[in-house]
């Protein structure tokens, strides 16, 4: 705060050329202290448990800051690496950064081929890769990569609900998929709107619109056709309270988290987050908040010791505290102990006395 109001007593000018500096001092700091590489960041999933076959749903930010020292498309490659020929990859590739019914209301179609997906980089970088295939639903449209990622993206562009029943999120629960965040938070989440339709009857508020909003898609062939599809109503995105979910994940253990360099990953099967949601809905913790009830939709911030505990690393980290606390105390016990250790070599010898 203190340096903010300093900076605000510079000319504009100036403050450019400071905030620009300690920008260029961060980002190398970062890649002097906090880097890794591919080779580790391959290392470090095999210990988060990906492994050969797996079903993986990643999302992600891919930041300058994150250490990584490689690009985009070497992170792709490192899961892909790791799943093999047998295992999948999606990520979302929703069209907008914004709401679903302001992109629905602009009037653009979307363009399975060629509409960028405004879900980052990573995601960018895998819609333009070969091989991966892309529903074609003007909501949350999913890219596939894998020997089932035809079935998977297969009539989304038919259904009216993009996450409900049929529609890639409810087919990557067959395939036991686990959803990798890398450098994000549990709640970008999108899987998560699949619980949303699931309870939707329970919900305090309407989760969809009235009714269906028309608009245009181009196929893979390149042919246009009108799609009718249902966006979440503003009372719905107003009144979720995924944060409940989020914390009971992490409680139950459910939640894997390790941090690289400076990016932090954390994996959650999709299985579990079904099985959890239905927990608390059935218990009466719906994930929707009544009206006048507070609502977050992100998990409660964690202490230091919580997120030791919930680390992937945890004894590693165990054993390094146990260490530093073992260092920390020998530090502050030497200079009191060494005066007595030292009297008492320094002290004469008594001879017993002979007989």
């Amino acid at each position: 705060m203190i340096a903010r109001a300093l900076l605000s007593l510079l000319p504009t000018s100036h403050q450019e050329r400071l905030v620009t500096a300690a920008r260029l001092i961060r980002y190398r700091a970062i890649r002097a202290t906090l880097d890794y590489s591919p080779t580790e960041l391959e290392a470090a999933l095999r210990r988060f448990g990906i492994c050969e076959g797996d079903a993986v749903l990643i999302q992600s930010a891919f930041r300058p800051l994150n250490g990584f020292t490689g690009d985009a498309k070497h992170i792709i490659d490192c899961i892909l690496g790791i799943i093999g020929d047998e295992g999948h990859l999606f990520m979302v590739s929703m069209p907008y950064g914004g709401s679903a019914r302001d992109y629905l209301a602009s009037g653009r179609p979307f363009d399975v081929r060629r509409t960028p997906s405004m879900m980052g980089v990573l995601s960018e970088s895998f819609r333009r890769r070969a091989g991966v295939v892309r529903s074609a639903n003007p909501l949350h449209p999913v890219l596939a990569w894998g020997p089932r990622a035809e079935w998977i993206v297969a009539g989304h562009e038919n259904l009216p609900h993009s996450c409900g029943p049929d529609s890639p999120y409810a087919r990557m629960l067959s395939l036991n998929t686990k959803a990798l965040l890398f450098d994000v938070g549990l709640e970008v989440l999108t899987f998560t709107h699949y619980l949303e339709h699931a309870f939707q009857d329970s919900a305090p508020v309407p989760v969809y619109t009235r009714e269906p909003v028309r608009t245009e898609i181009i196929d893979r062939g390149g042919n246009r056709q009108t799609v009718a599809v249902y966006p979440f109503t503003s009372e719905a995105m107003q009144r979720r309270n995924f944060g409940i979910l989020y914390d009971r994940l992490i409680a139950g253990g459910h939640v894997q988290r390790e941090r690289l360099g400076n990016t932090v990953m954390q994996l959650v099967a999709l299985e579990s987050v079904v099985t959890v949601g239905t927990s608390l809905v059935h218990e009466g913790n719906h994930i929707y908040g009544a009206l006048g009830q507070p609502v977050r939709v992100a998990p409660r911030k964690r202490t230091v010791w919580q997120r030791i505990a919930t680390s992937a690393n945890y004894e590693k980290v165990m054993r390094r505290l146990a260490r530093l606390g073992w260092r920390i105390a020998r530090s502050v016990l030497t200079p009191i102990t060494s005066p007595v250790r030292a009297r008492r070599l320094s002290a004469p010898v008594r001879s017993e006395p002979t007989m």
